[in-house]
């Protein structure tokens, strides 16, 4: 790699590093500003359902909300067996547990 390029990657990198910046803050404000709302709300109990691409929760943290980030799962339907081979073993033996549990409940409703 030439020189020219090496300098054309770094100001590239450093472009992209302060747009990252830039949008970090950008968040960071619109969350505050939300939070400031919520707090003024009053609400005694408040359950926020939200995309799994928002995962800096720094304004809530700072003023004492607990905060508790969760996910659910999308995949294709084509091939379910093969989807469930990819979810966490957990989930998956929670998942075959409540089975068990309705397919006894399911054969004394029958009797």
């Amino acid at each position: 790699m030439t020189t020219p390029d090496v300098a054309r990657d770094a100001r590239h990198a450093q472009a992209r590093e302060l747009r990252e910046t830039e949008q970090t803050s950008q968040t960071l404000a619109a969350l505050g500003t939300l939070e400031n709302h919520l707090a003024s709300r009053s609400y005694g109990r408040l359950l926020l359902h939200n995309r799994s691409t928002l995962s800096d929760l720094r304004p809530f943290l700072m003023h004492g909300w607990r905060v508790k980030l969760s996910y659910t799962y999308v995949v294709p339907l084509g091939n379910l067996s093969a989807q469930w081979d990819r979810v966490d073993a957990g989930a998956r033996r929670w998942k075959y547990a409540l089975q068990r549990r309705l397919s006894g409940a399911r054969r004394r409703l029958m009797s």
